[in-house]
């Protein structure tokens, strides 16, 4: 339950009367609701659908150079990253190095799965490297996009609760379909097509 402007009056002017535990619950609240800078509303104007390309090109897992090159290294929105490996792709998982929603290093490794689709867990703000770990035997190539979950620049800490509210301008949404309660993502109902846009409010309470 969040805490309410009366509450944290109170809280604060027991702090200030010497309160030991008013002035740790003060400090616990002021350090780690939202933080500096952190958007709490913010609008997701029109983002483009998820895809395969257009982040990675294609490059082949026996490729002597083992880095993608970025063809898109700042995205519309903070988002994961999702990554196409073809049938009989032998070169090795994908390391993703960038910044996260905050602005923050963020890397996370795709493990390779031959002629599927991954999809990371973290929402990147932008990429600076994406590296595979191997040279293969074959010419089969992958391919990098964007994908549909999104960052809400909240941090979420171990005793706090995510709370996300989503409305499409469109009338499509009326709340997230998922909100990943660890990486502090969130994916609409309604798959972004480069014509919605959302209102989101997000916030991380006590």
């Amino acid at each position: 339950m969040a805490i309410s402007a009366r509450a944290t009056a109170l809280i604060n002017n027991l702090a200030k009367r010497g309160d030991i535990m008013a002035q740790a619950v003060k400090n616990l609240v002021t350090a780690n609701t939202v933080g500096t800078g952190v958007p709490v509303k913010f609008t997701l104007t029109t983002p483009t659908a998820a895809g395969t390309t257009g982040l990675l090109a294609s490059l082949a897992s026996n490729s002597a150079t083992n880095t993608f090159t970025i063809t898109n290294a700042t995205f519309d929105f903070p988002r994961n990253v999702r990554i196409a490996f073809a049938s009989g792709w032998d070169g090795g998982n994908v390391a993703l190095v960038g910044l996260d929603a905050r602005g923050n290093a963020l890397t996370e490794t795709i493990t390779a799965s031959a002629g599927n689709t991954v999809a990371s867990v973290n929402a990147f703000k932008s990429l600076t490297s994406a590296t595979k770990s191997a040279v293969g035997a074959t010419g089969n190539a992958a391919t990098g996009g964007v994908g549909n979950v999104f960052a809400t620049g909240v941090y979420r800490l171990a005793d706090r609760e995510l709370v996300v509210t989503l409305t499409d301008t469109n009338a499509q949404d009326t709340a997230p379909t998922l909100i990943d309660m660890t990486h502090s993502t969130f994916t609409m109902a309604t798959a972004p097509n480069g014509t919605h846009s959302y209102e989101v409010d997000c916030n991380a309470i006590l």
